[in-house]
């Protein structure tokens, strides 16, 4: 059995002591990603702490604290998204690490649930402009790394964003 760890505060993935390539930096190495360059750094910072917090309280929620629902309107939102499509939170799985052993790749998938009978990878986003085609990118590597590399699987039916963005989702 695999030992994972992350460490959060570099962003890196170790399985068995050995550094895998977050799904992130993968996509970064072949320009899959977007170029915040231009942005101050303050102002990314600032960006940066918004989305942690939100994904964190969302996170919370999803492991059944209620409290969250009054601290983000974000995690209201998505409260209101389950209620409304009949999810079951009991089978929503928050922030699951997936890897990949022959490629040695890892990456954090922030939401799974089954809407209906399909199953769903989302993942959550707090930043002012949707890049859908970085996020497909993401989402498929993120579904290769949940089936193990079995493409005839390919587990996930549904890949989705949860984009909240000036009160709206």
């Amino acid at each position: 059995m695999s030992k994972v760890t992350f460490n959060e505060a570099n962003h890196t993935y170790h399985v068995n002591g050995v550094e895998y390539i977050s799904a992130t930096t993968l996509m970064k190495k072949y320009g899959l990603s977007v170029d915040y360059g231009t942005i101050p750094a303050s102002v990314l910072a600032k960006a940066a702490m918004k989305g942690n917090a939100v994904h964190k309280a969302l996170e919370e929620y999803i492991k059944g604290d209620q409290s969250m629902i009054s601290l983000f309107d974000e995690v209201k939102m998505f409260d209101n998204y389950v209620q409304t499509r009949g999810i079951d939170p009991k089978c929503i799985v928050p922030e699951e690490i997936v890897v990949d052993n022959t490629y040695e790749v890892a990456g954090t998938i922030d939401v799974q649930y089954i809407d209906n009978t399909e199953d769903v990878l989302a993942d959550f986003k707090t930043t002012s402009s949707l890049h859908l085609d970085v996020v497909a990118w993401q989402l498929s590597i993120y579904n290769f790394l949940a089936c193990k590399g079995d493409m005839i699987k390919y587990y996930f039916k549904q890949l989705k964003v949860f984009h909240f963005y000036n009160g709206r989702m």
